[in-house]
């Protein structure tokens, strides 16, 4: 199986100095064009307070978005494998 680690791909060390940035609004499109690359695996860091976790917190997602970006990422599973038929 081929995993994509969505949140640590958007990391930026160092980029606020001391402490790690990253690009949290590319967490969903990366997600999805992963998904419909063939990846057979996502993994994402969520919280629901991002600002507040205590790690990687420049690139969680935050839990209200995760039902809806599952459930995106699995039409998107959906209809590409179908077409691979």
């Amino acid at each position: 199986p081929v995993v994509l680690d969505v949140t640590h791909s958007l990391q930026l060390p160092a980029s606020e100095g001391s402490r790690t940035g990253g690009q949290p609004e590319l967490v969903e499109p990366l997600a999805a064009a992963g998904v419909a690359a063939g990846v057979d695996v996502i993994f994402l860091e969520v919280h629901d307070r991002p600002q507040e976790a205590l790690s990687d917190a420049a690139t969680q997602l935050p839990l209200a978005h995760l039902e809806s970006l599952l459930s995106r990422l699995l039409r998107i599973h959906t209809a590409a494998r179908s077409s691979e038929n």
